[in-house]
């Protein structure tokens, strides 16, 4: 996660092959036994940034700053394993790379998951 963002976004590094500076550059580390797509799927959420924008300060133009004391207090809603599973599924499904035009193909199969047609549905959005 950047230091400075327009708006909260993270993904998650499964090679390690990004390092951590407490200076500049953001990172969170996961809590043992905690499922990093979980978190970052709630990182990255508009409740999330909805909470971050609010208590986060402002830099110049539109940035704000991820820091530690920012990122702490936000809230992880309480969720059962399965509940837990599922999310992190379709987190893990959406960080993929894919080539542009297998984009569509890829939300897609997310959407097609009983968890993402359920949220659909609560937003009153239809799945892709």
């Amino acid at each position: 996660m950047p230091r400075l963002v327009a708006d909260l976004a993270c993904s998650v590094d499964q090679t390690g092959s990004v390092y951590l500076d407490n200076v500049d550059v953001g990172g969170v580390v996961i809590a043992d036994g905690e499922e990093p797509f979980f978190i970052a799927a709630i990182l990255n959420s508009p409740a999330a940034n909805f909470v971050f924008r609010r208590i986060s300060k402002p830099f110049r133009g539109s940035y704000l700053s991820a820091n530690k004391q920012f990122i702490a207090p936000l809230p992880i809603p309480p969720a059962s394993d399965e509940e837990r599973t599922a999310v992190a599924s379709n987190a893990k499904l959406l960080q993929v790379p894919t080539p542009r035009a297998g984009i569509r193909s890829q939300r897609s199969r997310v959407a097609s998951r009983p968890l993402a047609r359920a949220t659909s549905r609560k937003r009153g959005c239809s799945p892709a």
